[in-house]
């Protein structure tokens, strides 16, 4: 399954974002397209698995990633303007 949504207007400017699920294989993914015009300090996104699997690990840009709440399933990334892909697995 995919979720899309581009160029969305926020009060940092326009972003977008696909979420590609693959559940079965305990794979979820999300391409950010961060906002360019007013460029904020993180993003904060929040994955939860259908079924409240817990998150076992992260990767931003293909490195681990550490700076993610499993509890809250959040995950916080730092943009630098370039689209961001995101690996969870659970």
């Amino acid at each position: 399954m995919v979720v899309r949504c581009q160029n969305a207007p926020t009060w940092f400017g326009r972003a977008g974002y696909e979420i590609r699920s693959a559940v079965d294989s305990g794979i979820i993914e999300a391409i950010v397209n961060p906002p360019t015009t007013r460029p904020s300090g993180r993003i904060v996104l929040r994955i939860r698995h259908p079924q409240g699997k817990p998150i076992k690990s992260v990767t931003v840009n293909g490195r681990n990633h550490s700076d993610c709440d499993a509890a809250a399933e959040t995950i916080n990334v730092k943009p630098d303007g370039k689209q961001i892909t995101i690996r969870v697995e659970y």
